[in-house]
């Protein structure tokens, strides 16, 4: 591909807008050029509101303090995720953020899954001494240290936008030349060509961009039972509101809602499966659930979509960004860490002012990574429910019978090999031990431990680390 010097980011929604921070704060500016088109107007699905803990530190790196953007961008703090009715009626699970729970003793960290798995106590007792439960879920009070945030995604871009020094074009892209894989030219609306070195496709679900391009898609439709969301925020009238310092994800009949707690209001939706509901019923049903005088949106909006990535997220001088590369599903909210993750690794490649084709097989091959091993992370959540409608039915068959087998290695070393805090994969978005969270609380995992001496009791040692990490 060779030098880079302009560089041209195509979309007007989140993926675009963090993008264009990061690189405009962090790329020489006596070199690059960098511009945004952004079209005429913004159509933008909007409905990433749930972060992961890297989000404040992202923002942080793109020159902004939490200071600026917290409140403007109608911010709460966000611990983790809930599991509300999950695997049964009333059932709870719990995902923080956060350090795992564990001590030092004669030189040697045991942890709470050594202590936990070596006691005598209920299986069911296990959420009670995860980090942070005591002090977000049973006392909903935020967490003691700076973590995730739920924010408004429309806000957030707002921010960026007023914040930022960006050649903005407010132009529809109406056709494309192409040479080989490269584009030549954009056709802007203006009937004007636009030609940069570098374009970074934000354009979404199924763009006109990587139609052209005819991009390899990888199908991870067997590890999510989903393919299509509804979505409409909620005010806090309604009985089903409460603000949590954390995301909520309830079981339906029909799928699962998620429930994102902002300042002013709760961004929420659910995600099911076309081929086994009804549309209209879903909606009715969601309507219902909210109240329909509470939902803030006239129209209850509807998207389809297929779970999957693209291999060749980087083809000639396109490099896909946010929902252009993949999608997953809504669940522990990755969607806008696939950004971070993308436009980090983008920055690195290309600050020196050129790009060699094994810049973009690395690049490739790292968000493919990331894609594989999150799909497998997902999956976890359908293997084990006991409630009896046709799409949990079809999500537990339909998960258990096509179980990777990335997963099934990751889940017989937690069955041999002792957790240990030193080791992560550094393809993995999610830590070490929220796997092993993950893993017993919604695949019955009985993990491997150390031998505790006989000078720890476990019970008490439990109770011990309950206080200091809530």
């Amino acid at each position: 591909m060779g030098l880079v010097k302009k560089i041209s980011i195509l979309g007007g929604g989140t993926s675009a807008w963090l993008t264009a921070a990061y690189l405009s704060k962090n790329l020489p500016k006596n070199y690059f050029e960098l511009y945004i088109i952004k079209g005429k107007s913004d159509k933008s699905i909007g409905v990433g509101e749930s972060t992961l803990p890297d989000f404040s530190k992202f923002i942080e790196e793109c020159g902004f303090s939490k200071q600026q953007w917290y409140d403007f961008c109608e911010c709460t703090e966000k611990a983790g995720v809930g599991y509300k009715d999950w695997i049964n009626k009333n059932s709870f699970q719990w995902h923080p953020f956060g350090a795992i729970p564990h001590f030092n003793k004669d030189n040697k960290i045991y942890n709470i899954f050594d202590l936990f798995f070596s006691s005598n106590l209920p299986k069911s007792d296990f959420i009670k001494y995860i980090n942070d439960y005591k002090q977000c879920v049973i006392k909903n009070q935020p967490p003691k240290s700076n973590q995730g945030v739920h924010i408004n995604s429309g806000k957030l871009s707002e921010f960026i936008k007023n914040n930022i020094k960006i050649n903005i074009i407010n132009e529809d892209i109406i056709d494309i030349d192409f040479n080989q894989k490269d584009i030549s030219n954009l056709l802007l609306s203006s009937n004007q060509y636009h030609k940069s070195d570098l374009y970074i496709n934000c354009l979404g679900f199924d763009n006109i961009l990587s139609k052209k391009q005819q991009k390899i898609f990888i199908d991870k439709s067997n590890s999510t039972p989903n393919n299509a969301a509804i979505f409409n925020p909620a005010s806090y009238n309604s009985k089903q509101s409460l603000k949590t310092p954390y995301t909520v994800a309830q079981c339906t009949p029909y799928g699962w809602i998620w429930k994102t707690p902002l300042q002013s209001r709760i961004g929420s939706g659910m995600v099911f499966n076309k081929d086994i509901s009804n549309k209209d019923e879903v909606i009715t049903w969601y309507e219902n659930y909210w109240g329909k005088d509470n939902l803030l949106n006239q129209n209850t909006k509807y998207i389809e979509y297929k779970s999957g990535y693209y291999s060749n997220q980087w083809e000639g001088n396109v490099v896909d960004i946010g929902l252009s590369s993949g999608f997953i599903e809504p669940l522990e909210s990755t969607g806008i860490q696939f950004i971070i993750e993308g436009v980090r690794t983008i920055h690195y490649l290309i600050k020196k002012g050129w790009v060699s084709s094994e810049n973009k097989t690395v690049y490739n091959l790292k968000l493919n990574e990331l894609y594989s091993d999150t799909f497998d992370f997902i999956s976890i959540h359908y293997l084990n429910n006991n409630h009896n409608t046709p799409f949990w039915n079809y999500s537990k068959t339909h998960i258990t019978k096509n179980i990777s087998k990335s997963l099934k290695l990751r889940i017989d070393v937690a069955n041999t090999i002792p957790y240990n805090p030193s080791f992560h994969n550094p393809t993995s978005i999610f830590s070490d031990h929220s796997w092993y969270y993950t893993l017993i609380q919604f695949a019955n995992l009985v993990p491997s431990i150390q031998n505790l001496p006989s000078n720890i009791d476990p019970i008490k040692y439990l109770k011990d680390l309950q206080e200091h990490y809530n």
